[in-house]
């Protein structure tokens, strides 16, 4: 059995809470919040906010696989 970090969006408003969740694979905390930052997650202290729902929202990086094709 392994243990993995899952990191939950922590936020609330007056329709209810964001059920986002990110499962980093991961047990140590601070891999866990660099796995987040880099999907784009934002963490501000033990408050964790999806891309969503982050003050500055911004689109992850593509995945490494991935490569632009251009046509001339």
């Amino acid at each position: 059995m392994s243990l993995a970090l899952v990191i939950s969006c922590d936020r609330a408003h007056h329709t209810g809470t964001c059920a986002a969740q990110l499962h980093t694979g991961t047990a140590v905390a601070a891999e866990a919040r660099a796995v987040a930052v880099r999907a784009g997650w934002e963490s501000w202290g033990d408050q964790h906010f999806c891309p969503g729902h982050a003050a500055r929202p911004r689109r992850p990086p593509p995945p490494a696989d991935l490569f632009a094709c251009r046509t001339t």
